[in-house]
Protein backbone atom coordinates (compact mmCIF):
# COMPACT_ATOMS: atom_id res chain seq x y z
CA UNK A 1 0.00 0.00 0.00
CA UNK A 2 0.98 3.64 -0.67
CA UNK A 3 2.90 4.85 2.49
CA UNK A 4 2.27 8.59 2.02
CA UNK A 5 -0.15 11.03 0.37
CA UNK A 6 1.18 13.36 -2.77
CA UNK A 7 -0.61 17.15 -3.08
CA UNK A 8 0.50 19.62 -5.70
CA UNK A 9 0.76 23.25 -3.85
CA UNK A 10 0.41 24.84 -7.42
CA UNK A 11 -0.48 23.72 -10.60
CA UNK A 12 1.86 21.46 -11.71
CA UNK A 13 3.25 18.54 -14.40
CA UNK A 14 4.36 15.47 -13.20
CA UNK A 15 5.29 11.86 -15.33
CA UNK A 16 3.60 9.04 -14.58
CA UNK A 17 4.92 5.14 -15.38
CA UNK A 18 3.02 2.20 -14.19
CA UNK A 19 4.54 -1.12 -12.58
CA UNK A 20 3.79 -3.12 -15.69
CA UNK A 21 6.08 -0.56 -17.43
CA UNK A 22 8.88 0.01 -14.76
CA UNK A 23 9.22 -4.42 -14.87
CA UNK A 24 9.53 -4.35 -18.94
CA UNK A 25 11.55 -1.83 -18.99
CA UNK A 26 13.49 -3.64 -16.06
CA UNK A 27 14.16 -6.74 -18.11
CA UNK A 28 16.14 -4.75 -20.78
CA UNK A 29 17.77 -2.08 -18.42
CA UNK A 30 18.60 -4.28 -15.06
CA UNK A 31 20.57 -1.06 -13.74
CA UNK A 32 17.15 0.55 -13.86
CA UNK A 33 15.42 -1.58 -11.38
CA UNK A 34 19.08 -1.23 -8.94
CA UNK A 35 18.61 2.34 -9.36
CA UNK A 36 14.78 2.39 -8.11
CA UNK A 37 15.36 -0.05 -5.33
CA UNK A 38 18.88 2.27 -4.31
CA UNK A 39 16.09 5.38 -4.30
CA UNK A 40 13.74 3.65 -2.58
CA UNK A 41 16.02 2.14 0.15
CA UNK A 42 17.10 5.70 0.79
CA UNK A 43 14.31 6.84 1.39
CA UNK A 44 13.14 4.42 3.52
CA UNK A 45 16.56 5.05 6.08
CA UNK A 46 16.46 8.65 5.99
CA UNK A 47 12.70 8.39 7.35
CA UNK A 48 14.34 5.88 9.90
CA UNK A 49 17.39 8.49 10.81
CA UNK A 50 14.82 11.82 11.04
CA UNK A 51 12.22 9.44 13.62
CA UNK A 52 14.04 6.57 15.32
CA UNK A 53 15.51 7.38 18.76
CA UNK A 54 18.12 4.28 17.94
CA UNK A 55 19.82 6.37 14.81
CA UNK A 56 19.37 9.75 16.45
CA UNK A 57 22.74 10.31 17.39
CA UNK A 58 24.48 8.93 14.08
CA UNK A 59 26.77 11.57 12.19
CA UNK A 60 27.90 9.57 9.26
CA UNK A 61 24.17 8.03 7.19
CA UNK A 62 26.16 7.22 4.47
CA UNK A 63 28.21 4.71 6.01
CA UNK A 64 25.34 3.32 7.87
CA UNK A 65 23.16 2.96 4.67
CA UNK A 66 25.89 1.20 2.95
CA UNK A 67 25.68 -1.56 5.47
CA UNK A 68 22.14 -2.07 5.67
CA UNK A 69 19.35 -4.41 2.74
CA UNK A 70 16.22 -4.38 2.73
CA UNK A 71 14.58 -7.55 2.92
CA UNK A 72 11.03 -8.57 1.66
CA UNK A 73 9.16 -11.00 4.22
CA UNK A 74 6.25 -13.08 2.83
CA UNK A 75 3.23 -13.40 4.69
CA UNK A 76 3.22 -16.07 7.10
CA UNK A 77 7.40 -15.58 6.88
CA UNK A 78 9.73 -16.30 10.12
CA UNK A 79 12.62 -13.85 10.34
CA UNK A 80 14.57 -15.84 12.55
CA UNK A 81 14.01 -19.00 14.86
CA UNK A 82 15.01 -19.27 18.80
CA UNK A 83 18.01 -20.89 18.84
CA UNK A 84 19.99 -19.50 16.16
CA UNK A 85 23.02 -17.97 15.84
CA UNK A 86 22.96 -14.33 16.25
CA UNK A 87 21.56 -13.02 12.39
CA UNK A 88 21.82 -9.05 13.15
CA UNK A 89 19.80 -6.07 13.84
CA UNK A 90 16.74 -5.73 12.24
CA UNK A 91 13.98 -2.52 11.63
CA UNK A 92 10.54 -2.80 10.50
CA UNK A 93 9.72 -0.69 7.73
CA UNK A 94 6.43 -1.96 6.44
CA UNK A 95 4.29 -4.37 8.57
CA UNK A 96 3.83 -5.97 12.15
CA UNK A 97 6.26 -8.47 13.88
CA UNK A 98 4.96 -11.32 16.41
CA UNK A 99 7.70 -12.10 18.94
CA UNK A 100 7.36 -15.70 20.47
CA UNK A 101 9.53 -18.09 22.67
CA UNK A 102 9.03 -21.76 24.40
CA UNK A 103 10.54 -22.31 27.69
CA UNK A 104 11.83 -26.14 26.36
CA UNK A 105 12.33 -27.40 23.14
CA UNK A 106 8.98 -28.85 22.05
CA UNK A 107 6.68 -26.77 25.00
CA UNK A 108 3.69 -24.15 24.16
CA UNK A 109 4.88 -20.74 22.37
CA UNK A 110 3.94 -17.66 24.12
CA UNK A 111 3.61 -14.62 22.53
CA UNK A 112 5.97 -12.56 24.37
CA UNK A 113 5.44 -9.16 22.19
CA UNK A 114 4.19 -7.19 18.72
CA UNK A 115 6.31 -5.07 17.25
CA UNK A 116 5.56 -2.28 14.60
CA UNK A 117 6.86 0.14 12.00
CA UNK A 118 10.31 1.67 13.21
CA UNK A 119 10.87 -0.79 15.80
CA UNK A 120 13.94 -2.58 16.07
CA UNK A 121 14.41 -6.31 17.02
CA UNK A 122 17.53 -8.97 16.84
CA UNK A 123 20.02 -6.91 19.33
CA UNK A 124 19.81 -8.38 22.30
CA UNK A 125 22.12 -11.78 20.42
CA UNK A 126 23.58 -9.02 18.54
CA UNK A 127 25.17 -7.54 21.63
CA UNK A 128 25.83 -10.52 23.64
CA UNK A 129 26.80 -13.17 20.88
CA UNK A 130 23.83 -15.89 22.34
CA UNK A 131 21.86 -17.11 20.41
CA UNK A 132 18.46 -15.96 19.97
CA UNK A 133 16.04 -16.12 22.99
CA UNK A 134 12.62 -16.04 20.46
CA UNK A 135 10.92 -16.63 16.98
CA UNK A 136 10.03 -13.32 15.07
CA UNK A 137 7.39 -13.79 12.64
CA UNK A 138 5.44 -11.39 10.00
CA UNK A 139 1.97 -13.01 9.83
CA UNK A 140 0.89 -10.42 6.84
CA UNK A 141 4.26 -9.99 5.38
CA UNK A 142 6.24 -6.97 5.46
CA UNK A 143 9.34 -5.42 4.92
CA UNK A 144 12.38 -4.91 7.05
CA UNK A 145 16.03 -3.16 6.80
CA UNK A 146 18.49 -6.10 7.99
CA UNK A 147 22.29 -4.98 9.72
CA UNK A 148 24.28 -8.37 9.45
CA UNK A 149 26.25 -9.28 12.81
CA UNK A 150 29.42 -9.27 10.35
CA UNK A 151 28.57 -5.57 9.09
CA UNK A 152 27.60 -4.46 12.82
CA UNK A 153 30.91 -5.36 14.11
CA UNK A 154 32.61 -3.32 11.26
CA UNK A 155 30.41 -0.55 12.11
CA UNK A 156 30.38 -0.85 16.03
CA UNK A 157 34.32 0.74 16.08
CA UNK A 158 33.11 3.93 13.81
CA UNK A 159 30.01 4.64 15.35
CA UNK A 160 29.52 4.16 18.45
CA UNK A 161 26.27 5.98 18.99
CA UNK A 162 24.75 2.87 17.86
CA UNK A 163 26.14 0.66 19.93
CA UNK A 164 25.98 2.74 23.18
CA UNK A 165 21.79 3.13 22.01
CA UNK A 166 21.28 -0.42 21.23
CA UNK A 167 23.20 -1.72 24.90
CA UNK A 168 19.93 0.60 26.45
CA UNK A 169 17.26 -0.76 24.32
CA UNK A 170 19.16 -4.19 25.43
CA UNK A 171 18.66 -3.08 29.21
CA UNK A 172 14.61 -1.52 28.95
CA UNK A 173 13.47 -5.20 26.88
CA UNK A 174 14.95 -7.30 29.60
CA UNK A 175 13.62 -5.15 32.10
CA UNK A 176 10.14 -5.61 29.93
CA UNK A 177 10.95 -9.40 29.60
CA UNK A 178 11.24 -9.44 33.55
CA UNK A 179 7.77 -8.09 33.89
CA UNK A 180 6.04 -10.37 31.47
CA UNK A 181 8.00 -13.80 33.01
CA UNK A 182 5.88 -12.06 36.39
CA UNK A 183 2.51 -11.34 34.74
CA UNK A 184 3.41 -14.80 32.20
CA UNK A 185 -0.35 -16.19 33.44
CA UNK A 186 -1.86 -13.66 31.09
CA UNK A 187 0.12 -14.90 28.02
CA UNK A 188 -1.59 -16.32 24.79
CA UNK A 189 0.16 -19.71 24.38
CA UNK A 190 0.31 -22.13 21.06
CA UNK A 191 1.59 -25.33 19.96
CA UNK A 192 2.86 -25.93 16.94
CA UNK A 193 -0.03 -27.52 15.63
CA UNK A 194 -1.81 -24.28 15.87
CA UNK A 195 0.65 -21.75 14.62
CA UNK A 196 0.66 -24.48 11.24
CA UNK A 197 -3.07 -23.76 11.41
CA UNK A 198 -2.81 -19.90 11.53
CA UNK A 199 -0.17 -20.37 8.50
CA UNK A 200 -2.26 -22.94 6.52
CA UNK A 201 -5.51 -20.11 6.64
CA UNK A 202 -2.58 -17.33 5.78
CA UNK A 203 -2.03 -19.27 2.51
Amino acid sequence: PRRASVTATEPSLAWRIDAKTIEELGREHTELVDHLLDLVKRRLLSNLLRNSQLFKDIEEPEMLFGAFHVQTIEPGGEVFKQGEEAPGLFVILHGEAEVWTEANPGSARTRVATLNEGDAFGEMSLLTGERTSASVWMMDGGVLLHLPTEAYHVLRNVMPALESELTEMMFVRRGELQAIVYYAEGFEEIDDSLMEEVLIEEE
